[in-house]
């Protein structure tokens, strides 16, 4: 009896004090001085990050592995600020217009050199259905990606930095501001 007990008491410790996994967080998570709050975060080769923390600390702009789908239902908005290296794939965003055409449009900076590559994917899948690539540059405005949109569409962005000569390092860091605008008619 008393090694069923333990191994209970064992158990409940563990969902308590094992971390949890997270996507990275769209917006820029800010402390109560008004500084910005960064974490390096490594992207798995499929597109997904692991941030490690405790179960206490989930009061923030990340959302739980396995939360539900964003719908983009506004004309345009901004949809957040982080920075990555490698690369990056967005959790599932739904098309939630009835417009022809939706643009992902993307800002960057990053200490040296790079070029952004903007793709929509189809959720799930690596079905690119629309790409915007940058020039060599430490910076850049607008590098944006579009396809022919209806409504209900799940899809993903996808965001990869590779030096100025166009070769990949999974550490080279960019720091992205993206947004989206439907266009055409509704």
């Amino acid at each position: 009896m008393k090694k069923r007990i333990l191994a209970i008491a064992m158990a409940m410790l563990l969902c308590v004090f094992s971390p949890i996994m997270a996507y990275a967080s769209e917006t820029e998570l800010s402390n109560k001085e008004g500084g910005i709050v960064t974490q390096e975060i490594e992207v798995n080769s499929d597109g997904w990050a692991m941030v490690e923390m405790p179960a206490s600390n989930t009061e923030s702009d990340i959302v739980p592995f396995g939360g539900g789908t964003e719908t983009w239902n506004k004309d345009s908005a901004t949809v957040g600020t982080f920075t990555m290296t490698g690369n990056n794939l967005t959790p599932v965003k739904t098309v939630g217009k009835s417009y022809e055409f939706l643009m992902v449009g993307a800002d960057y900076s990053a200490s040296k050199p790079v070029i952004l590559t903007v793709q929509i994917r189809k959720a799930y899948t690596s079905t690119v259905l629309g790409q915007g690539k940058s020039s060599a540059a430490s910076s850049g405005k607008n590098v944006t990606a579009s396809y022919r949109c209806t409504k209900g569409d799940k899809i993903q962005i996808y965001f990869r930095v590779t030096d100025k000569n166009g070769k990949y390092n999974d550490n080279l860091a960019c720091k992205i501001t993206y947004r989206y605008q439907y266009a055409g008619r509704d």
